[in-house]
């Protein structure tokens, strides 16, 4: 299978849209080029133990994809959440390593990763993802701030919420209000937030979705008005 098709299996068995895939590929290709860095030493040789699935080949998650196998993939997405917990605990100046990113976007650029390096265990590719988002973590606790319109309601970190004001800004989107809570603030994000998506090629929702997120956070040089 290529690569493209290994992603697009993917992203369609954990039900990320073809959007988000495109951004994910885009990333991928950048994160896959420098998987072989050395990661973080644990003891003198650099060694540690690995436990449950991370042991597994990423020629494993491959095979899972490939056959469309639900119950090993949910293995994959429980332990990755696993491993982020831990990173979130023992991290330093951490609360959140990946505070927007879904679960199953991380589960599709780890699956995009394997496809290319399939000798490589599953946490050997999921520590350099991490490594990766981690200039895009919530350095500490934040609140939840809930984002309601008629069609839906979302909810994010308040943080998340005014690093994406604040990334439309430089953009030269413009807001009159000056912070992100109340029907006025909410109004004037979604608008900016649709303007932009409407400009970058992306759905226009209106809504802090993953491939948004992915595009003005991961992908910068796409970011356009």
């Amino acid at each position: 299978m290529s690569d493209e098709g290994m992603m697009t299996y993917c992203c369609s068995l954990i039900r990320v849209s073809a959007a988000v895939c495109l951004g994910a590929a885009v990333f991928a290709a950048v994160f896959t080029a420098v998987l072989t860095a050395p990661g973080m030493a644990a003891d003198k040789d650099g060694e540690f133990a690995i436990r449950g699935v991370g042991r597994i080949s990423c020629a494993e998650l491959s095979d899972a994809v490939e056959k469309k196998d639900q119950q090993r993939l949910s293995f994959f997405g429980t332990w990755l959440d696993g491993y982020l917990s831990g990173a979130n605990q023992f991290s330093d100046n951490t609360f959140d390593i990946t505070p927007w990113q879904t679960t199953e976007l991380l589960l599709a650029l780890v699956g995009r990763a394997c496809a290319q390096n399939p000798d490589k265990n599953f946490m050997a590719v999921v520590g350099r993802l991490v490594a990766e988002m981690r200039p895009l973590r919530l350095t500490e606790r934040s609140a939840i701030v809930k984002l309601q319109t008629a069609e839906n309601v979302q909810t994010q970190y308040k943080a998340i919420v005014e690093r994406v004001r604040l990334r439309l800004i430089e953009l030269g989107y413009s807001f009159a209000e000056t912070g992100i809570i109340g029907e006025n603030a909410l109004n004037e994000l979604r608008a900016n937030l649709l303007a932009y998506q409407k400009a970058s090629n992306l759905p226009p929702t209106g809504n802090l979705d993953q491939h948004t997120l992915l595009n003005l956070f991961v992908l910068p040089k796409q970011a356009a008005q």
